[in-house]
């Protein structure tokens, strides 16, 4: 979770606000912002939180009724463990019911832009980012020891950071 300082008031306060991610495992950091005004040159900067509060909201966040023509935009920062592998794809992961009551899910490698949006249309947005595939634990074991791995011991694994989503509402809360 995102706090501002280790202590329990701020903490607290991160899941309150419900700004916080998970990872399956390695220790990924992933920030997740979204608004209606981020811009290409937004993600260059190396304080992308900063700009993140300024124009938009943090995962866990509502934004409110879309500007007339805008559809939202998106800023996402993420950094690799040290110790594991090296991140493959950020993609953006969008969820919706229609005007008929059907659940929609939609995955997006990260891109500038969102070309399904309808601002009629509650939705929600959370990112995924993913390393590369890495051997798993067992596969080392077994080369280390000359072991023969069965086909039902999968030989690599990849791990996943998952954020809580940005909820897109009709009106402000």
């Amino acid at each position: 979770m995102w706090a501002k300082e280790n202590t329990r008031e701020s903490i607290w306060d991160a899941m309150k606000r419900k700004e916080v991610y998970a990872t399956t495992g390695s220790r990924i950091t992933v920030r997740f912002f979204g608004g209606f005004d981020f811009t290409q040159d937004d993600a260059l900067g190396r304080q992308p939180a900063i700009v993140g509060y300024e124009k938009g909201v943090p995962m866990g966040g509502d934004l409110s009724k879309a500007p007339k023509d805008k559809a939202p935009t998106f800023l996402v920062a993420a950094l690799k463990d040290a110790y594991s592998g090296n991140l493959d794809r950020i993609q953006i992961i969008k969820g919706w019911v229609d005007k008929a009551g059907k659940t929609h899910e939609k995955v997006y490698d990260v891109v500038w832009s969102d070309p399904d949006f309808d601002s009629t249309l509650r939705a929600f947005y959370y990112v995924r980012v993913l390393e590369i595939p890495t051997p798993r634990w067992t596969t080392y074991d077994a080369v280390k020891f000359g072991l023969k791995i069965g086909k039902e011991v999968p030989v690599s694994i990849q791990e996943r950071a998952f954020t809580s989503p940005i909820w897109y509402t009709l009106s402000a809360h």
